[in-house]
């Protein structure tokens, strides 16, 4: 937002034998170093983006969950949260309603919706070494009427990717869903250039154009 360029770079993690398995992200802001984070975080990386794409897509989850109606726009169709995929999932398994459970859990959990949060290795490093952020946030617009009317005001989706280097300083972007999803793709593209490939994820077509 404050015209730099953050370039979010696929590295090739190594297993013993010196073959790439995994990877991290590292980041190079206007030409520099900035970091390295989200070590063995491109699994996790290409199911968003499976997610993301069925969610952008005219008949994708959000309009079997009856929301399409709430998210006309595709720039505003995000995926449910990481947390509450995971919260699904574990309601499923536990053989209980799944929307519900969330309904009941998000009473105690922050506002703050988290697509993907990586430092260099876990979660809990310093916040020092870097730190790589996509959280959704909701906002609202108002729209005047074009016919003389009083107007009305529209809820927009989206999400926003803060970066932190290892000097402390932060960067942020704002990003529609078609826009994510062609940063994902791309990222996803350069992995497979190193040999990263994540084929069990479910289809993402890497040629399709985004918008």
């Amino acid at each position: 937002m404050d015209g730099s360029v953050l370039a979010v770079l696929p590295e090739a993690v190594l297993d013993r034998d010196d073959v790439p398995y995994e990877m991290a992200l590292r980041l190079v802001l206007n030409g520099e170093p900035f970091g390295v984070v989200g070590e063995r975080c491109g699994f996790f990386l290409a199911t968003l983006a499976a997610r993301l794409a069925r969610a952008t897509a005219d008949t994708g989850p959000l309009a079997d969950d009856g929301m399409a109606l709430a998210w006309v726009d595709p720039d505003d169709r995000f995926p449910p949260s990481s947390m509450e995929a995971g919260a699904k999932a574990w309601a499923s398994d536990a053989g209980l309603a799944p929307d519900t459970t969330w309904q009941e859990l998000t009473r105690y959990l922050p506002r703050e919706r988290s697509l993907f949060s990586f430092r260099r290795r876990d979660p809990d490093d310093p916040a020092r070494l870097g730190e790589l952020r996509c959280s959704l946030r909701t906002s609202k617009v108002w729209v005047a009427s074009d016919t003389g009317g009083l107007g009305r005001w529209v809820i927009r989706e989206r999400a926003v990717l803060d970066a932190w280097g290892e000097s402390g300083r932060g960067v942020r972007a704002v990003l529609t869903a078609p826009e994510l999803l062609g940063f994902l793709r791309i990222l996803m593209a350069q992995a497979d250039a190193i040999g990263i490939t994540y084929g069990d994820t479910g289809p993402i077509d890497l040629q399709r154009p985004v918008g």
